[in-house]
């Protein structure tokens, strides 16, 4: 889910096509659980793929995005990538400074199965992979200034990262949509409020295969039922 300034957060591993929910974790603070040595979003991301099938990929932002679970998942046969921020500390220099780049242009640089870049559009996009093919490139259309369109190459990373990333933000706008969710005193119940949505974001998406109903439709008739 995304950071917000208060509240509960909710850490959610949505599918990337339809935005089902799959698994979730309410985070509660610094756990006894995470070692020392091991960040938030390493541990968030190591805790949520167990039952992940190997040949799975996972695209996630950077929030979550460290060099570490990379080789993890790599370990496991799990295929992940996604964006990473430019000041980490295990990136190497040529991709942590900013190479004025031309628009669309793009350098890499690997260290066994990882693979980081750096990609100029409209500013520098810096990304990470355990499995994309350092030099794997796939058009994409951009629009240009009076509206008319071209097609340029981009690394098949960052295409993929585009193209797969919003699983989670899928789910959260259905399940936004008509919510539970009420002004209540006891902060608690913002979580209670979590689980019926997401029910009925997830079954209205197996609803879909046997019904045209609207997502209020079906929400009211289980209001009502």
């Amino acid at each position: 889910m995304k950071p917000i300034k208060r509240g509960y957060k909710v850490w959610c591993r949505a599918d990337s096509q339809t935005g089902c929910l799959i698994e979730f974790q309410v985070y509660e603070g610094k756990s006894a659980d995470r070692p020392a040595n091991v960040g938030l979003g390493e541990h968030v991301v190591l805790s949520l793929i167990d039952g992940v099938e190997a040949g799975t990929q996972l695209y996630f932002d950077n929030l979550f995005h460290v060099h570490t679970p990379k080789e993890a998942l790599k370990e496991k046969n799990i295929l992940a990538a996604g964006t990473v921020r430019p000041n980490r500390k295990d990136l190497p220099d040529e991709i942590k400074r900013d190479n004025k780049l031309q628009k669309v242009q793009d350098i890499w640089w690997t260290k066994g199965s990882i693979t980081a870049y750096q990609w100029r559009d409209t500013k520098n996009v810096h990304v990470l992979s355990n499995f994309h093919p350092p030099s794997d490139t796939e058009d994409v259309v951009r629009k240009l200034s009076n509206d008319s369109s071209i097609s340029v190459q981009c690394p098949k990373a960052v295409s993929d990262y585009n193209n797969w990333m919003g699983g989670v933000d899928k789910f959260d706008q259905r399940r936004n949509a008509y919510p539970v969710d009420r002004r209540c005193k006891k902060s608690w119940y913002r979580i209670f409020y979590f689980l019926p949505d997401a029910a009925m974001a997830n079954a209205f998406l197996q609803m879909k295969a046997v019904s045209e109903r609207s997502y209020f439709g079906s929400g009211s008739s289980l209001v009502t039922s």
